[in-house]
């Protein structure tokens, strides 16, 4: 009874641990997929800004308001060029227009890019804590499978023995001392019983 209630302990906390990373998994997607909608939303702005002041004012303009460069797809790139941008933008001095009374609004731009990248940066770190709570669930769970397996191991050497002791070694024999560990850890070589 002893040995039964340790391993259905030891179990049971492997299921409870095992439930808490799966619910934290599932938690995860609605903050990445808020992550994601964000970056397109901050790549399309950067895309269109490029794309009206070469219109209106030729390429020449692109550098001084700090597009220089591709724009970044990964969101934490995406940010830190985007925040060059709104470095460069309000002190760009904007040549004639191309086309006679058009013009860009450098104020609003920079409004409108400011709060698409303050809603990315939100998303971003939201997304880089629901990933250190799953891997700190992970570890918990890691390490109740660990237990588990050390608790199996220790009661089968024992309940082995006991056997051996009895006169049962045929019933001995069907304990098995190891049981099969994660493919990400070497299953862990069995015991050897002692002598007599």
């Amino acid at each position: 009874e002893l040995l039964s209630r340790e391993l259905e302990q030891a179990s049971a906390q492997l299921v409870q641990a095992d439930d808490s990373y799966q619910r934290e998994l599932l938690d995860d997607s609605a903050p990445r997929r808020e992550r994601d909608e964000a970056t397109a939303s901050l790549i399309e702005s950067v895309v269109e800004l490029r794309e009206v002041l070469t219109g209106v004012y030729g390429t020449t303009v692109l550098e001084p308001a700090g597009l220089t460069q591709v724009t970044p797809r990964e969101s934490v790139q995406l940010s830190r060029y985007v925040a060059q941008i709104l470095t460069a933008l309000p002190k760009v001095t904007l040549p004639p227009p191309r086309v006679k009374g058009a013009q860009v609004d450098i104020k609003a731009t920079v409004a409108d890019l400011t709060q698409r990248r303050t809603r990315l940066d939100d998303a971003v770190a939201v997304v880089a804590r629901e990933t250190r709570e799953a891997q700190a669930a992970m570890s918990v769970r890691d390490e109740a499978q660990s237990h588990l397996d050390d608790v199996y191991t220790q009661v089968s050497t024992v309940l082995s023995g006991l056997l051996r002791l009895a006169g049962k070694p045929d019933l001995a024999d069907r304990v098995r001392p190891t049981i099969a560990r994660r493919a990400d850890k070497p299953e862990a070589p069995a015991p050897t019983p002692a002598g007599p």
